[in-house]
């Protein structure tokens, strides 16, 4: 499932077992195939009126890239990757102009129609004399005026010649490339968080978790906990509505990892609570209720395919005895709720409600299956097949 529509239509890909997708298309909202394309394709984004895919070709240099219509499936334009000096697509970014390429020790703008329109270059003499993986991250789309990248260095031994005063967060014109603003700051892992409503930039660095106003680059606050862990970063299963972090943190013991405890911190970095676990498992964020009170955790057990809800109260970090609904999640458009309703047989149930709590209907699914809610409230649901449901009760076998 790539893209729904009002109209019930639907993008969809076809995955292979291997890396890539096999076949891609739309469907219409009665179910019939618009259109579809067999390409064999590594990887594909959605953009608002085109499919950005990535295809192979006979060696990496001779990989193309595809805008694709999405109404009619018909190829816009397409250009080989070394037309514009790239060697290996690994690490790509898009928005509605352009794909951002990560490659080697350059950062490459380009549009779709194959025009470069602009590239970096970090360490040039560094990387020249010795090959350490240095590079640009991805870029994150901040907004129609600014990208965020920053330096990293890939796992070598090598990084190690490398200083701290390497490594720069840096905001970028999408237009032109020219540095908005930079700081010296080393992020951890490959995700930061857009706090829209506070205007900051949440990571993980090597001395926290860090928040940054995206405007200028000001240093807003830093977080890091007196209680040694083995890892602790943001763990990404919500957007909170209030732009509330939480922070995963994980534990070693016999070679398990396990989540000890999970922090919540305001948006002014101050710690709004601290919730203990003894799962055994690590545990990630998967939804909050509809009234924004209750936070859901599920934990993965390892060596088992069953998973296991905790309830914590939003506001205090309280940990709360099991209500009606095993999970909730919000969507675009309004809110979901599950519960198990006959684990002999499998069987899920999802209500589908409104943005203001109104029920739209309710639809039963096995476990196996995936849960999609489209802008209109259909329901599709994906297993071997993909099946679409209008907003009415679907009940079970």
């Amino acid at each position: 499932m790539d893209e729904m529509f009002t109209d019930g239509s639907i993008l969809y890909s076809k995955r292979t077992f291997q890396r890539g997708f096999e076949e891609f298309g739309r469907v219409g909202p009665t179910g019939k195939i618009v259109w579809k394309r067999n390409n064999y394709i590594y990887s594909s984004s959605v953009t608002e009126n085109a499919i950005i895919a990535h295809t192979p070709g006979a060696d990496y240099q001779n990989d193309t890239i595809m805008m694709i219509d999405k109404k009619t499936g018909k190829t816009k334009s397409n250009f080989l990757l070394k037309s514009v000096g790239v060697n290996n697509l690994e690490n790509y970014t898009i928005d509605k102009q352009q794909i951002y390429i990560s490659d080697k020790n350059k950062l490459i703008a380009v549009r779709y129609g194959g025009k470069k329109a602009w590239e970096l270059t970090t360490h040039s003499e560094l990387y020249k004399a010795t090959k350490i993986p240095i590079g640009y991250q991805q870029p994150i789309i901040i907004n129609d005026n600014m990208i965020l990248t920053w330096i990293t260095c890939g796992f070598s031994e090598m990084c190690s010649w490398i200083g701290d005063d390497s490594y720069q967060l840096i905001a970028l014109s999408p237009k032109t490339g020219k540095v908005i603003w930079s700081v010296p700051e080393r992020v951890v892992g490959d995700y930061v968080t857009l706090n829209q409503k506070n205007g900051q930039i949440i990571l993980d660095s090597y001395d926290g978790t860090v928040a940054y106003r995206y405007s200028d680059g000001k240093k807003l606050w830093s977080y890091k906990p007196t209680k040694s862990s083995f890892s602790i970063g943001q763990d990404f299963g919500i957007e909170d509505p209030d732009g509330k972090i939480y922070l995963n943190v994980i534990n070693e013991n016999n070679g398990v990892y396990s989540t000890s405890r999970f922090i919540s911190l305001n948006a002014d970095g101050s710690v709004a609570w601290t919730t203990t676990f003894n799962a055994g498992a690590i545990l990630n964020l998967r939804g909050f209720s509809q009234d924004k009170k209750i936070l859901y955790f599920e934990s993965n057990l390892p060596y088992s395919n069953k998973s296991k809800f905790y309830l914590v109260d939003r506001g205090t970090g309280k940990k709360l005895s099991k209500g009606k609904y095993d999970l909730e999640y919000p969507i675009k458009n309004g809110h979901v709720s599950i519960e198990r309703t006959n684990s002999k047989n499998g069987f899920n149930r999802a209500t589908i409600r409104t943005a203001n709590g109104a029920k739209i209907g309710r639809i039963d699914y096995r476990e196996n299956e995936e849960i999609h809610v489209g802008p209109d409230y259909r329901v599709y649901i994906l297993s071997d097949k993909l099946t679409s449901f209008s907003p009415q009760t679907r009940q079970s076998p």
